[in-house]
């Protein structure tokens, strides 16, 4: 029995397939383990259990048409992958992929022989690509970082504050060659005069007089704000309006306000609440900067000592970084000096080979089909 006292059954049936599809997966399942951050050893109370497996396919899966990649359930990240599908990741020293061949075995949660019979051969498995894919994952934990952070700034700033409008886009200039900018001014002209167009984004401001010269109000006045447009009165009589001024948009600075605050509120929206909170207590994602280091160093790592360490060593200062400990700077200052001289330096010494050979990779599932389809 594994250390967190999982049951293979229980997890397939978890995954919310047909009866027919449950018994395909337990029938062909080689593979089942936990992974994520209770198999790195820096899971908190609140971490997800990520489960990861392997099932071999049958013969009409992979010969014929009715091919099967994976199952999986996101809502609690159980992914099953076919074995090509694995192995061919694994190769690539696909980060996430690569470790399936060296979990801690408290952590395994089901394996079979075929399992261990290409386990044997995990170091044939390892190559100096995990150059660019280990550093590849971690600068886009950066990118995120940076991304979230942007945010963060930008919303404790105040710019999200409120929607933008329209009319804090717009200025009138009168016929003395007045500027007009503020929004109640720009208000009260626009409820006693209407619009019409010059061009996209400059339009001719107008009085409007009834048969006896009564100034006619405007009750819709400019803007149309839900639809973001303006509403003009293009068929009026030229005898019944006044020119007074015209009015200038903003336009472009316009659209781009409401993308950024529509693209904010959607980010804001779709965050995980804790997450959320820790990255407004340190200013940048936490968790993202422990995955950061974490892929960095398990780069240099295989590159200098071939190993895949799994179980992490570091796990302690792991978790110290995910609870804050280091700045925003300090971060990225770690970050770019491991990526652009460390990892550098070890690529260029490493004794890995360049990839891995796609003919043992070959011979591997030839070799694992054929010994499970016998059986």
């Amino acid at each position: 029995m594994n250390k967190h006292n999982l049951n293979k059954d229980e997890i397939i049936d978890s995954l919310g397939y047909d009866n027919k599809t449950k018994n395909f997966i337990r029938k062909n399942l080689i593979f089942l383990t936990v992974s994520g951050s209770h198999a790195y050893g820096t899971n908190t109370e609140k971490s997800d259990m990520d489960i990861r497996g392997i099932f071999v396919g049958e013969p009409q899966n992979i010969l014929g048409n009715n091919r099967i990649d994976q199952f999986e359930n996101s809502t609690n990240d159980t992914v099953i992958y076919e074995l090509r599908k694995a192995l061919n990741l694994i190769a690539e020293n696909n980060p996430n992929m690569q470790e399936i061949l060296f979990y801690d075995e408290e952590d395994i949660i089901f394996a079979t022989e075929e399992y261990w019979n290409i386990r044997k051969y995990n170091q044939k498995f390892i190559s100096s690509l995990a150059r660019q894919k280990y550093s590849g994952y971690a600068m886009s934990q950066l990118k995120r970082i940076h991304g979230h952070s942007k945010w963060i700034t930008r919303e404790q700033n105040g710019e999200f504050n409120k929607k933008p409008e329209m009319i804090d886009y717009c200025r009138f200039i009168d016929l003395a060659g007045n500027t007009q900018k503020q929004k109640c001014k720009i208000e009260y002209i626009s409820k006693f005069t209407f619009l019409t167009h010059e061009t996209n984004t400059t339009f001719k401001v107008w009085k409007l007089y009834d048969k006896n010269k009564n100034r006619i109000e405007n009750y819709n006045g400019w803007f149309n704000n839900e639809n973001c447009t303006f509403y003009f009165k293009e068929s009026i009589d030229k005898e019944d309006r006044t020119f007074i001024g015209l009015l200038f948009f903003a336009k472009d600075e316009f659209n781009n306000a409401l993308d950024q605050y529509n693209k904010w509120k959607s980010w804001k929206m779709n965050r995980n609440v804790d997450r959320h909170e820790t990255e407004e207590s340190f200013g940048y994602d936490v968790k993202h900067a422990m995955h950061l280091v974490r892929l960095l160093r398990m780069g240099y790592e295989i590159l200098t000592e071939g190993k895949v360490l799994v179980k992490r060593p570091d796990a302690k200062e792991l978790l110290e970084i995910r609870n804050g400990k280091w700045s925003y700077n300090e971060l990225i200052a770690y970050a770019e000096n491991m990526d652009k001289v460390v990892l550098e330096e070890a690529y260029k010494n490493t004794k890995l080979q360049r990839s891995v050979d796609k003919e043992f990779v070959n011979k591997i599932l030839i070799e694992t089909y054929e010994e499970f389809w016998r059986k």
